[in-house]
């Protein structure tokens, strides 16, 4: 039987794990399976973020011996063709017939739930409506008396689970305070940076979709663990638990309809992501026998409860109309507040925001840059620390698209100037391979253009004398954009700064308002009779806007010549 020898990288995070005790991992194989299929029992597993087609171009490694074939198509779009003739392959396209020898050139980090830092840093993330759970003490927290815990105060549980990251943290029932927190990343990104991917992986194998389901309830068992052994909380005194997410990803945990979000004709319908009583996972996460586990159903099939309870936390009722809220993502959900009406939406820009299918796209980790300015005439770029720089993450990708357009290297239709069109632009000015290509600015324009339309097309809807008069950005790659550069390529509206608010993880802090507070369900219940939905492959301005929101200046909500 053939050998595959795998050697770990020993820098980074990557010598940390508890599990990588030796330098060569030695794994016997029967011919058939790709390098990434063998390393990914291991603890030697491969950075990926899609089922194994090279759709995502991370899972590097370098062939030392042995052969690995042809290059596939896909491997000439993401690795150099130097590199390619040196041995550098995507590990899920090679198949190896023989012993080989490889090493990992993008190990994957590791599984780690950290607490969640407060966003101190945010001032009034929400504006003057809101700034985190704001549970009234005298009356309004919900009661308790359904469990008995004798002197012990009871806990709940508010979980968002996201297309990359999951959260969670605890509240108090006494006070209404966090008292404890995780965040790390959604287990289930292996299979597939979007939702869309991971639901055709389940729909097309039970043992796929069983595999999804397991990994994120065990996933979020493994946090609340970790917080009951750090912080020295029993995990019998929650109680009471709510957990918002995608429709995608709540159909994945409840084990409902995953079927019917693959056909677009049920994407305006109401779906049943409910859980089930012989689905229960309170046996998995060690909460007390009598809690009351609830999955926030979603508003539709690309509206879900993310969204929903993040207008709770935005008390998006009570604020001005023309309030706009975008909630970023794989698939980014937006609505806007007209008075009467909360218009949504959700569009389709896909992972680009997240370094995901960028030839020089990274994870917002140790070595990405996060952030790029201008100094002078060339650029100056913020490299997260604790690794050599690996690549540009979602909020230092719309940085450099922008420095860019400012400095003349790139025009609005999303040409580079000069050697940079054929060679692509060296980011960090070393003549290294960080090159930012034509393909990834047009991914860019894709990605930007569907959010612009879904504004503008919203702002449409709205009735007369109604304009966009506010922002409110949410998610994890909204929470560290830089706002005059998202303007400036068409990402964001135009608007004073002061009317942009970075708001952070408004799903959580909904969570934590609906599982805290007792009038947070008629707020929501209201919500819910307010929406109208809109699907913008339904609209007959859709492609005209989408063309004209192409260019990349800022947006536009009238059609214009291209």
């Amino acid at each position: 039987m053939p050998t595959l020898r795998v050697r770990w990288p020993r820098k980074g995070e990557a010598d940390q794990r508890e599990e990588a005790t030796a330098d060569l991992l030695e794994i016997p194989f029967s011919p058939g399976d790709s390098v990434r299929e063998l390393l990914s029992p291991t603890a030697f597993r491969v950075s990926a973020a899609c089922l194994g087609n090279g759709a995502c171009g991370l899972c590097r490694v370098q062939i030392e011996e042995g052969d690995g074939g042809e290059p596939a198509e896909v491997e000439q779009l993401y690795i150099e063709p130097d590199k390619i003739a040196l041995g550098e392959r995507l590990a899920c396209r090679v198949h190896p017939q023989a012993d080989m020898t490889v090493s990992v050139l993008a190990p994957a980090p590791r599984t780690e739930w950290r607490s969640i830092p407060d966003d101190d840093d945010l001032d009034d993330r929400l504006g003057t409506a809101c700034n985190g759970p704001e549970i009234e003490r005298s009356g309004d927290i919900r009661s308790t008396d359904f469990v008995d815990l004798g002197d012990h105060e009871p806990l709940g549980l508010a979980i968002d689970i996201g297309t990359t990251f999951v959260s969670v943290a605890l509240y108090s029932f006494v006070t209404g305070e966090r008292v404890a927190s995780r965040h790390g990343a959604n287990p289930q990104r292996s299979f597939g940076a979007d939702v869309l991917t991971r639901l055709l992986g389940a729909s097309k194998s039970q043992e796929v979709y069983q595999e999804l389901r397991q990994q994120l309830i065990g996933g979020i068992g493994t946090a609340l663990k970790n917080i009951s052994i750090q912080d020295g909380i029993a995990r019998r005194r929650i109680v009471r638990a709510e957990i918002v997410a995608n429709t995608a990803i709540l159909s994945l945990f409840a084990g409902r309809n995953t079927e019917m979000l693959i056909d677009p004709r049920h994407w305006s319908e109401t779906i049943d992501c409910s859980l089930g009583e012989e689905d229960d996972p309170l046996k998995d996460w060690g909460l007390n026998a009598k809690a009351k586990v609830r999955l926030v159903q979603p508003v539709a099939g690309f509206i879900g409860s993310d969204l929903l309870v993040g207008l709770l936390a935005g008390h998006i009722m009570q604020r001005p109309p023309g309030s706009l809220f975008i909630d970023f993502g794989t698939n980014t959900e937006m609505a806007l507040w007209d008075g009467e009406t909360i218009w949504t939406t959700s569009a389709a820009g896909g992972p680009a925001f997240e370094g995901c299918g960028i030839t020089c796209g990274a994870p917002a980790g140790p070595g990405a840059i996060h952030r790029v300015g201008i100094n002078g005439s060339g650029l100056v770029c913020d490299i997260l620390p604790g690794a050599e720089p690996t690549g540009v993450c979602g909020s230092g990708l719309v940085d450099l698209v922008a420095c860019l357009l400012e400095i003349g290297e790139l025009n609005a239709r999303g040409s580079l100037a000069g050697d940079a069109a054929r060679a692509g632009y060296d980011v960090l000015g070393d003549g290294g391979n960080i090159r930012l290509r034509k393909r990834d600015v047009d991914v860019v324009q894709r990605a930007k253009a569907a959010v612009a339309v879904g504004a503008a097309i919203l702002s449409n809807l709205a009735p007369e004398g109604v304009d966009i008069s506010e922002v409110l950005v949410a998610g994890t790659f909204g929470r560290h954009l830089d706002v005059r550069h998202a303007q400036a390529i068409g990402l964001l509206p135009e608007l004073p700064l002061e009317h942009v608010h970075l708001c952070g993880n408004t799903a959580l802090e909904g969570a934590a308002q609906l599982l805290l507070s007792k009038n947070a369900e008629s707020e929501l219940l209201a919500m819910r009779q307010a929406i109208k939905m809109v699907n913008l492959a339904e609209r007959d301005d859709f492609e005209d806007l989408y063309i004209s929101n192409l260019l990349i200046q800022p947006s536009v909500t009238d059609a214009i010549g291209f």
